[in-house]
């Protein structure tokens, strides 16, 4: 069967392989262009531009549209991931083979650990806003992926050949290790990929036309022919086939809205070993064709060959004018060695493009040499092989094996022409044998018929004929022209008298070159790069505009804008659609080292775009009408607050500050039956991420506050500011007023100076009599309407003890006096639980007229007896006081060395602990002391 009808077999043996629901390669290859890894940066925010595709019958992976079933992995995991994920503001993925794209063909049996794979052979990494990260890497794990095995409708081979040859993927073992992805996304404006070959900073690590060592990427095609009963032709034509790639390498920078690509395919050929070429190398081999020519033009020329016959038939008949006379021939060939030096090397185009080695019957075909010996520098979306191209490669597969013949043939002449003849001449003297005379002919067989021999000779015969033998001689080489060959009108020589010997042995090369199909390589080639493997260089789905050269140093990358600045930009070196068999037909879609970014332009309002980081309060009453703030970023344009879709537009706007405060509308007004809700801000539609707020009806805001103040001690006619110093941590709207209808004692005047935080303002009047005490009341009213009430202590003290100061602490309470006095009281311990104390005790005055407390005498007498006013006495100060860790017992020293001390009662009930709170000198010049107790 002729190749070209074995090609047409196998074409309709492959119409409706691999049916995929509801898509044809048509459509497939209509949708081609659409958007890839926006469908996996899907977002939250509506204003951020990274969109997601919808995918029903059809899943867009890696710039690539993969038919797949409607209830897909696809559905199940890529839109699923991409509905969770955070805003991404920049994004970066790296892929030296994407798995995923092949999840559709894998065996039921592998799926497992195929879908563990899928991500394990990935590098991606996003920024959201808040991340610190560092680039991601991931390396190719050969041995893994050997388990996985494809259906390909009705066929299963594995995925990576495991050595048997059966794979539809090599991978170049001792190389293997190199091949990584790289992926790193440090901020919204940055994102850099990279995958193939790359070093570990992301930078191609290939040489684009040597290639890196032993790393090679072979696309096997042997075994998809065979098994698709193709056998015919894999037995015959040729059972190896391959598109061998070396190293590929993609890197790709987004730097905002500007775009670096870079990508290396350091080869490509097509190879093929092919049976019949080897056949046609054995019947020309050392011992073959040429040998047998030797031998055979050896023969012809010998004394008994029918040139030699001729030869000396010739001579015999010159000389026998004379009677006497013998003739001898040598001939020497060697054409096995001509034939040698033509078939020991491989046949070759003149453009390099072909080569076809007749001795181990392989045949390659060099891709690169259809794009200028450079396949890293082409422009997107270059087939890699065209129309034209193809035509190219054939007509010079043809031409070469079409031209074997006539080139074997044409050496076989030129080897025959220089054969060697050599013709010795002698005439002796009859009987006696003297020689009267000899001649010879010594030259090729080409001198020969070009009547350029040298002849030599001569003797007394030439001189007694006067020149006979000469005229003999000439006579033979003119009549051996006429019986070896002729020359033709271009002036070539022609050893015409083999031709048919020649074209004898020659029988067998050209009944396997065949005509014009040529073994059916050609046809083979043709459908292999025009049917089952369909490769594009410089994958771009959204395609880069740059100039080349447009990156300084590095004459293979490109630097520009994007044809859609909103979606991503991936670029694939290599990218392989095996078996696209007719309209009906499904794709394996290898697009390998695909490296994708997408980054925020600096420019772009995302940047810009109004961010709320705090909510103050973040709950209120059902009924609504209390103030809430927003405290944000970027907060200058925005023209709407929502608390979820109900619009509120009347707002206070402070962008310097940035803060945005509203009056929370009631709950019914909000149709929902949530109790939390939630908040954000929008600038002309775009809405900012929402913060939580919730409606409150039950436990009221106070509950959760507790305000005061410390005790104030003032002197007559001063002015003291005194400060909220209890929960200073209060809810946003949360205000403080003086009772309603109090007015406080007569000639004082008392004020609250910041009804957001409770600060009061109290001025003494000059006649405020010492001692006096009295407590303001302060209420403090909450967003919600909840209330606390506040009392303000009020204590009025006399010069020169003026408590300027009063500092509690955690376990006593420190007094500054205006004279530097400072004394520490400490606090009681918490009484146990017990029987009631005992009654407290009243100041008495004793038989000596001195102040008694209880049993002691307090040295400081009742009342003065009449007499003449003393000397003006020395101030009396609190020198120290000291509390006894064992008994409880307070001692108090004074300055004139009068001692206080004051026994600790006996245990009582829980309550508060008696601290010194104030002391004065009254009018008769007694020192008073009063106790938190009120005594």
């Amino acid at each position: 069967m002729a190749g070209s009808q074995l090609l047409l077999l196998g074409k309709r043996l492959m119409l409706g392989l691999i049916p995929i629901p509801g898509q044809n390669l048509q459509e497939i290859l209509m949708h081609s262009h659409s958007p890839s890894v926006s469908a996996r940066l899907i977002q939250k925010r509506k204003w951020l531009r990274l969109g997601i595709a919808t995918l029903t019958s059809t899943a867009l992976v890696g710039g690539t549209l993969v038919p797949v079933p409607t209830n897909s992995f696809f559905q199940h995991s890529l839109v699923a991931e991409a509905a969770a994920q955070e805003a991404v503001l920049a994004h970066a993925e790296g892929e030296v083979i994407d798995l995923s794209l092949l999840r559709g063909f894998v065996h039921e049996d592998d799926l497992g650990i195929f879908d563990g794979l899928v991500e394990a052979f990935q590098a991606q990494q996003s920024f959201t806003g808040n991340e610190n990260n560092s680039p991601e890497t991931s390396q190719l794990n050969v041995e893994a992926l050997q388990d996985i095995r494809l259906n390909l409708g009705g066929i299963t081979l594995p995925l990576i050949d495991d050595g048997s040859g059966n794979g539809l993927l090599q991978l170049g073992t001792e190389g293997v290790g190199a091949l990584s992805a790289y992926a790193s996304a440090p901020d919204a404006t940055s994102a850099h990929a990279a995958a193939g070959v790359v070093n570990e900073d992301g930078a191609i690590n290939v040489d684009p036309s040597q290639g890196a060592g032993n790393v090679e990427t072979n696309l096997q095609l042997t075994a998809v022919l065979d098994q698709l009963g193709l056998g015919p032709i894999t037995d015959t034509i040729a059972d190896d086939l391959a598109l061998r790639l070396g190293a590929v390498s993609s890197m790709a920078q987004a730097e905002g809205n500007e775009v670096t690509s870079e990508y290396a395919v350091a080869n490509a050929e097509l190879y093929l070993h092919s049976p019949l070429v080897e056949e046609i190398g054995g019947l020309v081999k050392p011992g073959g064709l040429g040998e047998d020519l030797d031998s055979v033009v050896n023969g012809l020329l010998g004394e008994d060959g029918l040139v030699g016959g001729q030869i000396v038939g010739l001579v015999s008949g010159l000389l026998t004018g004379l009677g006497l006379g013998s003739v001898e021939i040598n001939a020497t060939t060697n054409l096995e060695a001509a034939l040698d030096e033509l078939l020991g090397q491989p046949l070759t185009s003149e453009d390099e493009l072909v080569t076809i080695d007749l001795q181990s019957g392989e045949v390659k075909v060099n891709l690169e040499k259809l794009h200028g010996d450079n396949l890293s520098n082409l422009e997107p979306n270059t087939p890699l092989v065209n129309a034209e191209q193809l035509t190219r490669i054939t007509s010079t597969v043809d031409g070469l094996l079409n031209s074997l013949s006539q080139r074997i043939t044409d050496t076989l002449n030129n080897g025959v022409l220089d054969t060697h003849l050599q013709v010795k001449l002698e005439v002796r003297v009859p009987l006696v044998g003297t020689l009267l005379g000899s001649a010879e002919i010594n030259g090729t067989l080409a001198q020969i018929l070009a009547d350029d021999v040298a002849v030599t000779g001569g003797g007394v015969l030439d001189v007694v004929t006067g020149g006979v033998l000469a005229d003999i001689v000439d006579s033979l080489v003119s009549g051996l022209g006429s019986v070896l060959g002729s020359v033709d009108d271009q002036g070539n020589l022609q050893v015409t008298i083999l031709n048919d010997i020649i074209g004898d042995l020659l029988t067998p090369v050209n009944s396997l070159l065949g005509d014009g199909s040529v073994l059916g390589l050609s046809g083979l080639i043709d459908e292999v790069l025009s049917e089952v493997a369909q490769v594009t260089v410089n994958y771009q789905t959204n395609e880069l505009i740059a100039e080349p050269g447009s990156v300084e140093g590095r004459p293979n990358a490109r630097r520009g804008t994007l044809t859609d600045p909103s979606a991503d930009f991936s670029v694939v070196p290599i990218r392989a659609q095996v078996l696209p068999l007719g309209t009906d037909g499904g794709v394996v879609d290898l697009p390998l080292a695909r490296s994708t970014v997408k980054a925020t332009d600096i420019d772009d309002p995302i940047l810009n775009a109004p961010e709320l980081l705090g909510i103050d309060p973040n709950q209120g009453p059902r009924s609504g009408g209390n103030e809430v703030t927003l405290t944000g970023t970027n907060l200058a344009g925005i023209d709407t607050i929502y608390i979820n879709d109900t619009a509120i537009t009347d707002f206070e706007l402070d962008a310097e500050a940035g803060t945005a405060t509203f009056v929370a509308p009631p709950w019914a007004e909000l149709n929902t039956t949530q109790d939390e809700v939630e908040v954000s801000v929008a600038t002309d539609g775009d809405r900012s991420e929402p913060l939580d707020y919730t409606y409150i009806d039950g436990a009221p805001i106070a509950e959760d506050h507790n305000p005061g103040y410390d005790y104030v001690f003032i002197k007559a006619g001063q002015t003291l500011p005194v400060e909220q110093i209890g929960d200073t941590d209060l809810p946003e709207g949360t205000e403080f007023e003086i009772a309603p209808g109090w007015t406080g004692p007569s000639g004082w005047t008392i004020s609250i100076t910041d009804p957001a935080t409770g600060d009061l303002e109290i001025t003494a009047p000059e006649g405020a009599f010492p001692g006096t005490v009295f407590r303001v009341p302060v209420i403090a009213t909450y967003p919600d309407g909840s209330t606390d009430d506040l009392r303000a202590r009020v204590n009025v003290v006399m010069s020169p003890f003026e408590i300027v100061e009063t500092i509690p602490g955690d376990t006593s309470i420190t007094i500054r006096f205006s004279d530097g006095t400072v004394i520490e009281v400490p606090y009681g311990e918490a009484g146990q639980d017990g029987q009631d104390g005992q009654d407290g005790l009243t100041p008495q005055v004793g038989e000596n007229g001195n102040w008694w407390i209880g049993e002691i005498d307090t040295g400081v007498p009742a009342t003065g007896a009449d007499g003449e006013d003393g000397a003006d006495g020395e101030s009396v100060e609190i020198v120290s006081n000291t509390v006894d860790p064992e008994t409880g017992t307070i001692t108090i020293v004074f300055s004139d060395g009068n001692t206080i001390v004051i026994p600790a009662g006996q245990d009582g009930s829980d309550g508060e602990s008696i601290t010194v709170v104030g002391q004065e000198v009254n009018a008769d010049g007694d020192l008073e002391i009063e106790f938190s107790d009120g005594t």
